[in-house]
């Protein structure tokens, strides 16, 4: 059987603590038959409805990786338009209009040394490969800043990423609300800070619960340094595979 462990968590950005205003990053992961499934999601700022819109799509995720008899199989397009669909229908009960419920969406399915990836949006992904660090799927770049594509976007099918990677034992998946705290950008491609990967590689390999890490994953996006960095609301997750047991 294979060995999996997934943490993280999501934190209210201090612009929207002082406003009031709900968290709009949602994160969430599972571990099924010899795979582990991780989602998240950052709700527009400027959308009404965009934590909704994150949550639902992250959820919507989920459950339809719940339904797959062979996951592996999974046609990684047909999830994002069922995610999408779930969110035109939760608008259609809310009452608001599609384009409130705008979030980005990171989606990481692993088989151990085989992964599966979606990107829509901003934010990233960075993989462990023996004792070095990889930018497996770079932030979005625009020519406005603060600009992205979102799920609900009419052209979000152009921006689309999926890929296939191999040989990463750990996969680091966040919002745009800490990128800057953790990788570097030169000439628009994006490195990783590899002291801040290697500490939290350390990290993972020490922990063995799930519910442990995932809450100092949170003390640490709450903590002073991290808040220096953004007012935004911020996600970090980590997908460790620890091989077969």
């Amino acid at each position: 059987m294979k060995n999996f462990v997934l943490a993280g968590a999501s934190v209210q950005g201090a612009s929207h603590i002082s406003s009031g205003t709900e968290c709009q990053d949602f994160i969430s992961f599972a571990i099924a038959d010899n795979c582990s499934i991780m989602a998240l999601g950052d709700g527009a700022g400027s959308a009404r409805r965009g934590g909704a819109g994150a949550r639902v799509a992250v959820r919507s995720v989920m459950e339809y990786m719940r339904e797959r008899k062979y996951p592996e199989r999974v046609n990684l397009k047909h999830m994002v338009e069922y995610a999408r669909n779930s969110v035109a229908h939760f608008a259609v009960l809310d009452g608001y209009d599609f384009r409130d419920y705008a979030t980005t969406l990171i989606v990481l399915i692993s088989y151990g040394e085989r992964i599966r990836l979606i990107q829509i949006g901003d934010g990233g992904v960075v993989g462990r490969r023996g004792d070095r660090f990889y930018t497996v799927s770079q932030p979005m770049v625009t020519e406005y800043a603060n600009e992205t594509v979102f799920l609900t976007s009419t052209s979000y099918s152009k921006y689309l990423r999926t890929g296939t990677f191999r040989n990463y034992d750990m996969l680091f998946a966040f919002t745009d609300g800490i990128q800057n705290a953790i990788l570097e950008r030169r000439n628009d491609i994006f490195f990783p800070f590899n002291d801040f990967f290697s500490t939290m590689s350390s990290f993972a390999e020490e922990n063995s619960s799930s519910e442990e890490m995932s809450g100092e994953i949170r003390e640490m996006l709450e903590s002073q340094r991290f808040r220096n960095i953004s007012s935004d609301d911020k996600t970090f997750g980590i997908m460790h595979y620890r091989g077969d047991s």
